[in-house]
């Protein structure tokens, strides 16, 4: 009613009050009662407004002549759906498919776009015609596609393959068999819009929204009273003598056994003088959210006789096992007054072996890989909590066809593998990810983990839905502990940082190393080692100077980095070397990939192995402190990371080795014209092996004037027993091929890439990154790539202080200057004044602190003083 009433007044019109019959001709327009102050319409006046709308909708959009239209597509395209389901032969797919292709391009269509009718459904012409979301979901299109584009029980191992490439025969290429992906990203479009139109994925809100995290942390709190089990009959424990005690929801139960142990409820007598716990906590407060770690256990704490995990935190212990009426899910935690009202007993008793508590987490590395190939990935069905949403085919069929958008070049067998079907902007959808901004907006739903069951299925599932940087907020929030959440909920949103309390609740812990600059690399193995499964975040500082904070530690990162970059090391493909004070290094243009060794025994390997494993470390350290190195990987090297390595071809070694692969594709242009040749049915045998004996290049040389072996270019590692031994030639072009390939990207590499996989599932899961892409791994770990600065990005994020304001022409000047910076000039810049000489994803907006220029008073001539800096 108040939006129609909302309507009615922005059609109305001043009049004289006059009254008007509830019925009216066809296409007339009834005047509102009205009278020259403004009234509220009446019901009687409502409704003669709607049905007046709804002739009007009627007349243009229902009549005979449009009803009969409208009638002829839906049915066009239902028997080009029905035809399809029911095909057993490939070749007659084509047909059905031209005709949903022509209906999916068809824009001569009116739609409905009227102003005057407040339901409307918008198409975008620039990508696809004018079928609506009804048509296509009516028809059974959706359905049709995602069996046709699937593995079916009756199939052999290649039907499907089959169908997917009659797919993208029709709606990739035009009749010219010429590139053309417009009827691809229409279909892909208008999927899209139906997923927009049907799916109801539920937001936990609060109305608190906006909140600062230390009132958060102070309103929500779990009012908990300690008892002693009434069988325990040790004299070591003692009965509890206070009253409530007020836990953070995020204290692990660990914390509320080092609560009790600091203040004596269980002693033995060797440790009568034992010191208090390392718990912080107030006199009636457990705040404590550092994680558990491995200890011997003197108290077994229960809920309802329920053993609690020492891992698990307290708002999950009381929602799982407390007394109260079961909670809703999907309901925001700020609802659960249960929890927040209700006083909770927690019994306590002496520690037995047999007390069975079962941990809550998840062991890292017992994860299931990735799938490697095309038909796994189309086999691979969504997560079964999604299973209850509506919309999960049209879900299910984006996956399909993002899937296919990109692996086309590997059923088509071309060159092109880094040029998907689809545009990037094509991908998200902003009905869904203005969903996941919202909820990761709100403190109290990433302080309890109480997401709803989609929030973190969803995106793993299909991450291009999302844009990046929701998704690496996504990351930040679901994939580490809390407080780094929490922190990063500070860092994106200032004003949720502090409340009338003057602090944000985040503690994180901080474990401070001393590292000696003439052995960074050799201590920076030891400390990762150490911190490899812990959750403290490193800083470090250096010996022999002062100060220890954000910038020590950033430069500690860089000097690492760099150091991973010697030729000492061996680590590395090379296309060239460079010295740089005394010290050389490996050249790789479009990033690292490591050198393809024998995958025998050796010292050699094992200590790359090592090096690998430390390397692996150091990245999954610098992710989850949200560090970033100065180390720019190649592509081929992220699908490793990502387990998505074993379809890598041909076209991959460009990214790696451009000279190799300059080579390679001389050798494979034999292949192609051999092929080319076998594929002449018109032909005899002896003919056939007459004209491949008789193939030459372009300058007329044959394989033979190559003078090439089984051996892998540029090393004595033999592709095949007796390599040496075994020239090139046209019958065995294939296999040279194949071999060189396999070697380089994969058998050469796999002991140094699974030691580096296993590195970094020491800190943690691999899995983690199934929310990104290859192509998107750079400005995970390295930040954003090299641009020039701009004057309005720099007066947008640079902050005068302290003597200083936008218009000092000191300000003006330090700006003028860092837009005229070179590649170089910048990277010292940044690395002098925040320690890396990358910026984060975001550009200097996201910064933390802030860039920030301050006046510096000197006694004396300026001139005679350097700037400084202050990173600590």
């Amino acid at each position: 009613p108040k939006r129609l009433e909302s309507v009615w007044r922005k059609r109305r019109k001043p009049t004289t009050l006059k009254k008007k019959p509830n019925k009216h001709k066809l296409g007339s327009c009834p005047s509102p009662p009205s009278t020259l102050s403004p009234s509220p319409p009446t019901k009687d006046d409502l409704q003669q407004w709607v049905r007046h709308q709804a002739d009007k909708f009627c007349q243009k959009y229902l009549s005979e002549e449009t009803e009969q239209n409208s009638n002829t597509v839906l049915d066009i395209l239902s028997n080009a759906v029905n035809q399809l389901s029911t095909i057993t032969d490939t070749r007659d797919s084509e047909t059905p498919l031209k005709q949903i292709k022509s209906l999916l391009l068809d824009t001569s269509r009116d739609v409905i776009s009227d102003r005057d009718v407040t339901v409307t459904s918008s198409s975008d012409s620039s990508v696809g015609g004018t079928l609506s979301s009804f048509e296509l979901l009516h028809a059974g299109l959706i359905e049709t596609l995602l069996k046709f584009l699937t593995p079916q029980p009756s199939d052999r191992e290649t039907d499907v393959l089959q169908r997917i490439i009659k797919l993208l025969e029709v709606f990739v290429f035009n009749e010219k068999n010429e590139f053309e992906p417009t009827p691809y990203s229409a279909l892909f479009h208008k999927v899209q819009q139906c997923l927009s139109q049907i799916e109801h994925f539920p937001v936990k809100v609060n109305d608190g929204l906006g909140e600062s995290l230390s009132k958060v942390s102070s309103t929500y709190q779990i009012k908990c009273l300690f008892r002693k089990h009434p069988d325990n009959s040790s004299s070591s424990i003692r009965q509890w003598g206070s009253g409530t005690v007020k836990v953070d929801p995020l204290a692990y139960v660990q914390a509320l056994e080092k609560y009790l142990l600091s203040r004596g409820y269980c002693r033995d007598e060797e440790e009568e003088d034992a010191e208090s716990s390392e718990v912080s906590e107030e006199e009636d407060r457990i705040v404590s959210r550092q994680q558990p770690s491995p200890t011997r256990h003197r108290l077994t704490l229960t809920i309802n006789n329920h053993p609690l995990p020492y891992n698990m935190t307290m708002y999950q212990a009381i929602k799982k096992y407390g007394t109260h009426t079961r909670l809703d899910d999907e309901a925001h935690p700020a609802s659960h007054s249960a929890v927040w009202h209700n006083i909770h007993t927690i019994v306590y008793k002496a520690y037995e072996c047999t007390d069975r508590v079962r941990s809550s987490a998840v062991k890292m590395g017992d994860e299931e890989p990735p799938p490697s190939s095309l038909l796994e990935k189309l086999s691979l069905t969504s997560p079964m909590v999604l299973d209850s949403y509506k919309g999960i085919k049209v879900i299910q069929l984006l996956h399909i066809l993002h899937t296919i958008s990109h692996e086309w070049c590997l059923l088509l067998k071309t060159d092109d593998y880094n040029n998907p079907i689809l545009k990037p902007e094509l991908l998200v959808n902003q009905q869904i990810a203005a969903k996941v901004e919202r909820q990761l907006q709100d403190p109290l739903v990433i302080m309890t983990s109480e997401y709803p069951k989609w929030f973190v299925p969803l995106p793993y599932y299909t991450p291009f839905l999302f844009p990046f940087h929701i998704r690496l907020e996504l990351l930040h929030a679901t994939a580490f502990d809390r407080d780094r959440a929490l922190q990063r909920i500070v860092e994106t949103h200032p004003e949720l940082s502090t409340g009338s309390e003057g602090r944000t609740g985040v503690r994180l812990d901080k474990d401070k190393r001393c590292v000696d600059r003439d052995s960074v690399f050799a201590q920076g193995r030891g400390i990762m080692t150490e911190l490899a499964s812990s959750t403290s975040l490193l800083e470090v500082y250096y010996v022999g100077e002062v100060g220890t904070g954000l910038g020590p530690t950033l430069e500690f990162y860089t000097l690492l980095s760099h150091a991973f970059q010697e030729t000492s090391r061996g680590m590395w493909q090379e296309s060239g070397t460079c010295t740089v004070n005394g010290r050389t290094y490996v050249i790789a243009p479009n990033g690292f990939y490591p050198r393809a060794v024998s995958q025998t025994d050796s010292a050699e390997l094992s200590k790359l192995c090592d090096d690998f494993t430390y390397l692996g470390r150091v990245v999954g350290k610098a992710l989850i402190d949200n560090r970033i190195l100065d180390l720019t990987f190649s592509e081929p090297f992220y699908r490793w990371l990502l387990g998505t390595h074993e379809k890598m071809g041909l076209a991959a070694i460009r990214d790696i080795d451009e000279v190799l692969h300059s080579s390679l594709k001389q050798v494979e242009i034999f292949a192609l014209k051999k092929e080319a040749v076998l594929k002449q049915e018109d032909l005899t045998p002896e003919r056939k092996e007459s004209l491949i004996k008789q193939i030459t290049d372009e300058n007329g040389a044959t394989l033979d004037d190559l003078c090439l072996d089984f051996v892998l270019p540029g090393t004595d590692i033999e592709l095949t027993a007796g390599g040496h031994n075994v020239a090139l030639s046209i019958d065995n072009v294939e296999e040279y091929l194949c071999a060189v390939v396999n070697y380089t990207l994969r058998e050469g590499v796999r002991k140094q890439m699974e030691a580096m996989r296993q590195g970094f599932s020491s800190v943690m899961p691999l899995s983690n990154l199934q929310l990104f892409y290859a192509n998107e791994m750079s400005q995970l770990l390295c930040g954003t790539g090299v641009s020039m600065w701009t004057e309005e990005e720099l007066c947008t994020n640079l902050q005068p202080d302290h003597g200083y304001t936008g218009t000092s022409t000191a300000v003006k000047h330090l700006i003028q200057v860092m837009t005229e910076f070179e590649q170089e000039e910048q990277r010292a810049f940044l690395k002098f004044v925040t320690g890396c000489p990358r910026l984060p994803v975001g550009g200097f907006k996201s910064l933390h602190p802030r860039l920030t220029v301050v006046k510096k008073s000197v006694d004396g001539p300026p001139d005679s003083y350097l700037l400084c800096n202050d990173m600590c």
